[in-house]
């Protein structure tokens, strides 16, 4: 693999050298390339001034090798482009396919009426690797001195774009210390719907109850690797989720903030997050774009059965039951949604039958539970997000043509609407 580093010989491009340097010394495998891509003057210059414009950036090209070889004790490539850097470093990058891209900027942290995108910005739409912005070296020195840890802030969200940044994190904590925060900005209407939970009085103060359940699943789907505290942090935000983000790296003075991206264009884009802290964060951001590589996981402890109470649900429940054989701890709530409209006529409480399709030998391992809602593929999602469930496990009963136009399936339904792992087993089909 390659790290490329981008300079357009600015001092902010001399940061960006001395952060390679460091990046390199970690990563002895991995070639280094510096580049610089050179826009010509007027294209109806004389020629002579279009040589010497290319000589004076060969030059200066060589010096940055040079200052980089006295750094890193080791060899970089160096290359001229030619064509605006928000072009012709993505075109590179999309054929060299390097691990990292490095660019120097200074910011607009001082200067937040200057909304328009600069050019880290700008690189980082286009760009498909993951780019590291940097505004100061000094942090990078510091930590490459072993003086103190860096400070690194992850934001991750209930999506899955963040495990690409994580990725990189567990690499930088892999190679020294590093003290992680891992933020979460959330709306507290938003987050209580999602679990199901009554409707906050107000919008505008932290909800202790949600953020003690974002901590819990933050902590049970982010797998952390390398040296350094860490530390789990639900952000009440209001507004732009970017600005949250940006004022806790200012108040915790943050080192680096790393960020995961869908790479919004257009008009979209200045709003995203990923924009927003580009552009107003004082310190170093690494973006990484959402990879379709398999993230860290750690194997399902807590299974959600959704369960109609008939026997149709016993290939469901069996196959929830072997996803934790063998693993102390782990557990099977076995669901039951009432509707909360119509009464539903039963043999006996819900509760009973529930632990009449518990296993034998099993009971330890199992838990019941029965919730009320007007929509059974709603309950068993917010019931998922309530308890924490790593899975979601429910039987199809397979209905095709008009039946399943009609009637609907709360398999697919769950399926479409669940943010966390389905696994739908097939019982015998109904026409």
């Amino acid at each position: 693999m390659t790290i490329i580093c981008a300079t357009d010989f600015s001092p902010s491009s001399e940061a960006a050298l001395v952060v390679t340097s460091i990046v390199a010394s970690k990563s002895p495998d991995e070639e280094v390339e510096i580049v610089h891509a050179m826009e010509y003057p007027n294209q109806t210059a004389p020629q002579a001034d279009l040589d010497r414009a290319r000589r004076e950036a060969a030059t200066k090209l060589g010096e940055a090798v040079t200052r980089f070889r006295a750094l890193a004790g080791r060899e970089a490539r160096s290359l001229l482009l030619y064509g605006s850097p928000v072009e012709a470093i993505p075109e590179l990058a999309a054929v060299r396919k390097p691990s990292l891209v490095v660019v120097g900027s200074v910011g607009r942290g001082e200067r937040p009426l200057l909304r328009v995108g600069g050019t880290a910005e700008r690189i980082a739409q286009r760009l498909t690797a993951p780019l590291l912005v940097v505004r100061n070296a000094e942090p990078f020195e510091a930590w490459r001195r072993n003086e103190r840890p860096m400070r690194v802030l992850l934001g991750v969200d209930n999506e899955s774009s963040w495990c690409s940044a994580l990725r990189w994190v567990n690499r930088l904590r892999t190679a020294g210390p590093c003290a992680l925060t891992i933020a979460q900005i959330y709306y507290p209407h938003d987050e209580r719907e999602r679990y199901g939970l009554p409707r906050a009085k107000g919008l505008a103060e932290r909800d202790a109850e949600i953020e003690e359940l974002l901590i819990r699943d933050m902590k049970s789907r982010i797998v952390i690797r390398g040296e350094g505290p860490v530390e789990f942090r639900p952000v009440l935000g209001i507004g732009r989720l970017g600005d949250h983000l940006v004022d806790l790296a200012h108040s915790e003075s943050t080192d680096l903030i790393a960020l995961g991206t869908h790479q919004r264009a257009g008009l979209l884009r200045f709003a995203s997050v990923t924009n927003v802290t580009l552009h107003y964060a004082r310190s170093a951001v690494l973006v990484v774009p959402q990879a379709d590589e398999v993230s860290d996981a750690r194997p399902p402890r807590r299974i959600l059965v959704g369960t109609d109470l008939s026997h149709k649900s016993g290939k469901a429940i069996a196959e929830a039951y072997a996803l934790v054989e063998g693993r102390p701890g782990a557990e099977v709530v076995l669901l039951y949604v009432e509707d909360s409209v119509v009464a539903q006529s039963l043999s006996a409480p819900p509760e009973e039958l529930l632990r009449q399709l518990i296993p034998q030998g099993r009971g330890e391992q199992s838990r019941v539970l029965v919730a009320r809602h007007v929509d059974p593929a709603k309950g068993i999602c917010s019931e998922a997000e309530r308890i924490g469930a790593d899975v979601i496990c429910v039987g199809s009963h397979g209905r095709t043509g008009a039946s399943r136009m009609v009637l609907g399936s709360v398999a697919e339904q769950v399926v479409r609407n669940s943010r966390r792992p389905v696994l739908v087993v097939r019982s015998d089909a109904e026409v």
